[in-house]
């Protein structure tokens, strides 16, 4: 088993082709449904994806598929089902929660070994919604109480889920906005690193407790 701190370093190059949707989904957090997504949108998600495969495997740039941020979140980018076993066995993932609008992820091959998959769609380019960001903190919350792992991910693992994740460092750990940003980026170097200048993320920051600061995990 690799230290708290692991990385995945790069896509598996024998990955499963990822199944993009044309799909009506509806938000777990506040039932407001998403928009179809028809084929240009799907085309565009698809170069993407595809893209940020190239780069991560590349090695070039230092990109990891997937990143440890604490003992219990792993962020990363949309997987496969053939990275399900590293996930289990490596990452010791329980949970995965799925922030994309566009594919519905791995849910059934979640369903099969056992891991408890969320879908928390938001569209592609887009910071969640406050709503969907409290109910996803609240999950990771969940799993790092039962001293257990969560993945939470979008297409590359740097502005929906890690939206989240700085959500959830903010209610964690009480750090102000730009230090969890640092920490972020610390921890997976392609997050955005505007996240912090989110109106949705502002507004979270906002509704937590600021007055008791604790260090960094």
């Amino acid at each position: 088993m690799r230290c708290p701190g692991m990385h995945q370093n790069e896509a598996d190059d024998n990955d499963d082709m990822v199944v993009i949707v044309a799909l009506s989904a509806t938000s777990a957090s506040n039932s407001t449904p998403i928009p179809r997504y028809g084929f240009a949108q799907q085309a565009t998600f698809g170069i993407s994806y595809f893209w940020n495969r190239a780069l991560v495997s590349s090695g070039l740039f230092g990109m990891n598929w997937f990143d440890r941020i604490d003992n219990h979140v792993v962020l990363g980018a949309l997987p496969s089902e053939s990275h399900l076993p590293m996930l289990l066995n490596q990452f010791k993932v329980t949970t995965i929660i799925n922030l994309c609008a566009e594919t519905k992820g791995i849910a059934s091959a979640c369903e099969q070994h056992q891991v408890h998959h969320i879908h928390l769609p938001c569209i592609d380019f887009q910071v969640p919604s406050p709503e969907t960001l409290e109910l996803g903190v609240s999950e990771l919350t969940a799993v790092a109480n039962s001293n257990k792992v969560a993945l939470a991910h979008c297409k590359a693992g740097r502005g929906r889920s890690a939206s989240l994740v700085m959500c959830y460092l903010v209610a964690t750990y009480q750090m102000d906005l730009m230090d969890a940003q640092k920490y972020l980026l610390s921890k997976r170097r392609q997050v955005d690193s505007h996240l912090s200048q989110s109106v949705n993320i502002r507004a979270f920051y906002e509704n937590v407790n600021k007055n008791n600061r604790r260090p960094a995990p």
